[in-house]
């Protein structure tokens, strides 16, 4: 394939669609892939990291059977709930598809409670924000991240509370204590449910959560070793008060699909490293960010990507 980067595409884009319409719609470079309402219908294949990639051969979490209420109680049907369907973000590669299926049946098997879905990937993946757009994500761009709501569903939800339902924070706006809505069996029992499936990665929580997951690690008895090795992949990172974010190891046969990210430190996370998020420095990195929220820029995605994309050239 040719060696261009998807900034040089969406150019070339941009002047095909003619000088007219250059300057209103071009002119900030809108992002192609947010427009995109099908997945490229190939073999599963990811490309480049999940910041800066792609995806063909993705499949719909939500083309199964929805029913609501009393009807919605077979036992064939998905043990799980697809939060805000409008965006769009619901597709994923096979693997995560297969993911998020076993984990809410596990979930549903021990508490009778439905998973609630949040952000998977567009349907080829890429990036999600725009100019005037910015999204939370800049990950999520090749089908193996999902956000998982902390908060379940002992019902099935009607499409109108899947899409303006709001997730509750388990921590407080002071980023250190637990909200009322924390609940250290039900959480901690899903997060090792979610982190022990083999094809995992690692699993994002807010700093407080995976805190108040060692504290009740050490005072268990459970010692750094196998026995707590769930708890090295929970890792501590921005935000994810009301849900924990999943990442996936690059599947098997996909050899464009690059890692991302340093290998998980031996241990179990519940050390020094885990004390910075509560430094100063910490809590000032905190405030700046919710001061100046990043700009959305276009990543420089693989060469693979531009064939992922309809070209409006060819039109």
């Amino acid at each position: 394939m040719p060696n261009k980067t998807l900034s040089r595409f969406t150019t070339s884009i941009c002047t095909a669609i003619g000088v007219g319409f250059l300057f209103t719609a071009c002119a900030h470079k809108p992002n192609p892939w947010r427009t995109v309402r099908e997945p490229l219908k190939q073999k599963a294949q990811v490309y480049g990291t999940v910041n800066a990639g792609c995806l063909v051969g993705a499949e719909s979490l939500i083309e199964m059977p929805t029913l609501e209420g009393e009807n919605a109680q077979g036992s064939n049907l998905p043990k799980f709930e697809v939060m805000r369907p409008s965006r769009n973000r619901f597709f994923a590669h096979p693997s995560l598809v297969a993911y998020v299926t076993a984990l809410s049946e596990k979930v549903y098997r021990k508490t009778k409670k439905y998973l609630l879905i949040g952000d998977l990937a567009q349907p080829r993946g890429g990036p999600m924000g725009d100019r005037g757009a910015p999204t939370a994500h800049s990950s999520h761009q090749t089908g193996l991240d999902v956000d998982v709501w902390f908060e379940s569903s002992k019902y099935r939800l009607a499409l109108e509370e899947r899409e303006n339902r709001r997730a509750r924070d388990l921590v407080n706006e002071d980023h250190e204590s637990m909200s009322s809505y924390w609940n250290l069996k039900y959480q901690s029992m899903v997060l090792k449910t979610a982190a022990n499936f083999e094809t995992v990665d690692r699993i994002f929580v807010n700093p407080a959560i995976k805190r108040e997951l060692c504290i009740h690690s050490r005072k268990s008895g459970v010692r750094a070793d196998r026995e707590n090795a769930w708890l090295a992949k929970v890792r501590p990172w921005w935000g994810h008060k009301d849900h924990f974010h999943v990442r996936l190891k690059c599947p098997l046969g996909n050899a464009e699909c690059v890692p991302v990210g340093d290998p998980i430190p031996a241990g179990d996370g519940c050390d020094e490293t885990l004390n910075w998020w509560f430094s100063d420095e910490a809590k000032q990195l905190i405030a700046e960010r919710a001061a100046t929220p990043p700009e959305f820029k276009m990543p420089e995605l693989p060469a693979a990507c531009e064939q992922v994309l309809p070209l409006l050239t060819h039109h």
